[in-house]
């Protein structure tokens, strides 16, 4: 055999080994993972219908649960759809925002950074510091949009994921799904919340 040949010959079997790595890899990962909650019991727990959230009798909210210490779980909002007449009505009212609000245990999770949506890419995305945690016994996340007349559309579904490092906890926890209509502080920076509409609330057990 040449040195060509032999050549050729390992690196396919590097390429084997790697093939075979990656596709055990993405199976323990789909084994430790699964769409483990959902607020479907829960759907609208305050009771409102505010025109500047989405029905929160369409919108559902999923829990993706990794099985593992520290892994980022992820919440999925979805089926969330606005009026036809939502834009006109936010125009009626220019100086304000919309956020997206998730609310969650702070003593089981704790919010990420990451957040994928279908709706254009948001103006805010923050989540609470440690001592705001502190004072509200709660995590928040709440990706916002500054121009909703424009941002949120009406008559369409959209969704809103958003991710969560569980800490070392077997525990029960919830996740809350809130809109939130929102006017700039007078301050500068915050938006401070006017009105909200909670969509759902899912009851999650065994977080890791």
């Amino acid at each position: 055999m040449s040195t060509h040949s032999a050549i050729t010959l390992r690196g396919a079997r590097t390429v084997t080994v790697l093939v075979i790595m990656l596709a055990m890899n993405l199976a323990v990962s789909a084994a430790l993972a699964s769409w483990s909650a959902n607020d479907d019991t829960n759907d609208n727990p305050d009771g409102l219908f505010w025109w500047f959230a989405p029905d929160s009798n369409q919108h559902q909210t999923v829990w993706w649960d990794v099985n593992q210490t520290y892994a980022m779980d992820q919440l999925l909002d979805w089926h969330m759809q606005w009026d036809a007449n939502v834009q006109f009505w936010f125009n009626n009212q220019p100086d304000r925002n919309y956020i997206h609000e998730v609310r969650t245990d702070h003593n089981v999770y704790e919010a990420e950074n990451w957040y994928w949506t279908d709706l254009p890419t948001p103006d805010l995305n923050e989540d609470d510091t440690w001592v705001e945690e502190q004072q509200q016994g709660a995590e928040e996340k709440e990706p916002g949009w500054a121009t909703p007349a424009v941002q949120i559309p009406g008559g369409v579904e959209r969704m809103v994921y958003t991710g969560y490092t569980s800490w070392n906890c077997d525990c029960n926890a919830y996740f809350l799904t809130e809109s939130e209509l929102t006017q700039p502080s007078p301050w500068g920076g915050d938006w401070l919340p006017e009105r909200w509409d909670e969509l759902g609330r899912t009851e999650i057990q065994g977080s890791h």
